[in-house]
């Protein structure tokens, strides 16, 4: 399921929100647009693309190369973290017993038109999900027979 908001909502201080998902629902936004998962009071930011080296669509590469975006994560009352996310390899990443995931970059690479992107013209696609919780007390009966 995809949520594409075109509504702009606000959380504490006049902040501005270009995207309001829920916990485990994708999501998609641009370089510079912020998302609030309400629920957890957790807002993320798009800062930009660090690294695209990922090979152009209409291309044969020998390495498919990566993609590698920097976000800020801030919890409600707390100092935002900058993060790395790179696809492939490190797509998730667990804060707060939250896992932060990145699921796409577009728009894709091309050659010869596209080898260049401009950062205002990446998206990105993420969602967010609690974390599961291990069943210790399952974990402990099983191994007992």
């Amino acid at each position: 399921m995809w949520c594409f908001s075109s509504s702009v909502s606000s959380f504490g201080g006049g902040e501005i929100f270009e995207a309001s998902p829920s916990l485990d629902e994708e999501f998609r936004i641009k370089v510079g647009e912020r998302a609030l998962i309400r629920e957890i009071g957790l807002a993320l930011t798009f800062n930009r693309v660090v690294e695209d080296s990922r090979c152009p669509i209409n291309v044969y590469c020998f390495w498919p190369g990566r993609v590698t975006i920097e976000i800020s994560v801030a919890r409600r009352g707390q100092d935002a973290e900058m993060i790395n996310l790179t696809i492939p390899g490190s797509e998730k990443r667990e804060l707060d017993g939250y896992i932060i995931m990145l699921l796409g970059v577009e728009p894709q690479r091309e050659y010869p038109d596209k080898i260049e992107i401009p950062q205002s013209s990446y998206e990105i696609t993420l969602k967010a999900s609690q974390r599961p919780r291990q069943n210790v007390a399952g974990m402990i009966r099983s191994r007992g027979g």
